[in-house]
């Protein structure tokens, strides 16, 4: 399980590098023109630094299994997260999904390195 442990480390690591990239990548659609007067910055998801600084890995090993949590677990960012990640429409913010969005993309790199690992533990 210790092999096991160390390729979803490796993967969690991958996965928060990428989530920030996307982040610091402009997430579309741009901002509103009184959004970026209020806050000084054109650059959706950025303003203190918080979401970002919050973006971790878990990792949980139990006997039988391995498990990845990547993601934000500070409760005082979940509700600002989860804004942004699905929109609100009720409040007039469109979704910018960074984290179902992220994952989606690195899908095959995952499955791959998932895939390597396994061969070198001769498990498959």
């Amino acid at each position: 399980m210790r092999d096991l442990a160390q390729s979803m480390e490796k993967i969690g690591v991958l996965l928060e590098n990428a989530i920030i990239e996307r982040i610091r990548a402009h997430i579309p659609p741009p901002l509103k023109p009184e959004t970026v007067r209020r806050k000084g910055s054109s650059t959706p998801l950025i303003d203190t630094g918080q979401l970002i600084g919050s973006i971790t890995h878990q990792i949980r090993a139990e006997p039988d299994r391995v498990t990845l949590y990547v993601g934000i677990f500070d409760p005082a960012v979940l509700e600002y997260a989860g804004t942004h990640e699905y929109g609100d429409p009720t409040r007039n913010i469109p979704e910018r999904s960074f984290l179902r969005s992220t994952f989606d993309e690195e899908k095959e790199k995952l499955i791959k390195i998932v895939s390597d690992d396994l061969k070198k533990l001769e498990v498959i």
